[in-house]
């Protein structure tokens, strides 16, 4: 039962070992990240991040970052003000890469959105699906086709590639003609490869949620909140040790002060005590007199209370 959440797992630390090596020559040229430019993404250019992007902010100049972190560095230096990142997809789940920079980094989340994510099989030519031997793409693809992967490709192999697009230039430029590839429509636009079989995601309603991230909070919270505008939270915390009914405290104030959790995580963290750090989501605004007194509460309960940004909600 463990295998699928251990494939994920040796799938992220690969691709978190061999990205910069294998980014070596796929990347797009372009100069190095200054005050020009107005948002920076995860690259490269026609990756799902990137589509997010253009899809958000349709007139800003962007920078594409090798890593999340990347992202995460070039806000915090102040080079670029605003990042994009993604932080959970319904199929696969979060993405502990950017939960873990939240965390570790004084940066906020000032918005979200979604993006519909739909997959494609491209090959160079068209081939016969018996023929395909290996199937190239980010891991996140890879595992959101699992079920069409294993139904119409048992036998073929799966490599976890840096990016869609690492995976597109993989395949032409080595002439791989028993390779296949999953990507986004959008990314085959640079390429002369043939579209084999379109919307192969294991779930039609397939989407990725995204985060702004940047230095200063969302907005002037005193002066502009109006509470009947749909705001979010997200929250961080640890405790001092771990110890049975700690996290149920926390929980108990949500339900006392009728809060709604939208999410909770946990992510180990070996540096701190106890050992792991807790993400929620919920409704509302850390100006609401319930929340307030809620977040007051629970600051005594934990080691560590961390707001990661109060903002508009617009993945309702």
């Amino acid at each position: 039962d463990y295998k699928d959440i251990a494939m994920e797992e040796s799938d992220f630390l690969i691709d978190q070992m061999n990205r910069k090596k294998m980014m070596e020559g796929v990347k797009f040229k372009q100069s190095k990240p200054n005050k020009s430019y107005d948002i920076v993404a995860l690259g490269p250019e026609n990756t799902f991040s990137s589509l997010a992007a253009k899809k958000h902010y349709p007139k800003a100049k962007i920078w594409y970052a090798d890593t999340i972190s990347e992202v995460f560095e070039v806000v915090k230096k102040g080079t670029i003000k605003k990042g994009i990142v993604p932080i959970e997809n319904k199929l696969t789940g979060t993405v502990t890469e950017t939960s873990d920079n939240l965390f570790e980094s004084n940066l906020k989340i000032q918005e979200e959105f979604s993006l519909s994510i739909n997959h494609c099989l491209a090959t160079i030519d068209k081939i016969a699906l018996k023929n395909i031997k290996t199937v190239y793409s980010h891991s996140q693809p890879l595992r959101q086709c699992r079920k069409y992967l294993k139904k119409n490709l048992p036998n073929a192999e799966l490599i976890a590639m840096p990016s869609t697009t690492a995976a597109l230039k993989k395949v032409e430029s080595e002439n791989l003609y028993d390779a296949a590839v999953i990507c986004g429509k959008e990314a085959l636009k640079d390429f002369q490869m043939k579209t084999l079989a379109k919307n192969i995601e294991d779930y039609k309603h397939n989407t990725t949620r995204f985060l702004v991230i940047g230095r200063r909070d969302a907005i002037n919270r005193v002066s502009t909140l109006k509470i009947t505008k749909k705001y979010k939270t997200s929250v961080a915390f640890y405790f001092s040790a771990d110890a049975p009914g700690t996290l149920h405290q926390v929980l108990g104030e949500f339900a006392e002060n009728k809060v709604n959790m939208t999410r909770i995580e946990s992510s180990a963290n070996p540096t701190i005590p106890g050992g792991h750090v807790f993400y929620i989501d919920f409704d509302g605004s850390v100006d609401q007199p319930n929340i307030k007194k809620m977040l007051t509460r629970i600051s005594k309960l934990v080691a560590k209370l961390k707001v990661l940004g109060c903002y508009d909600c617009k993945c309702r």
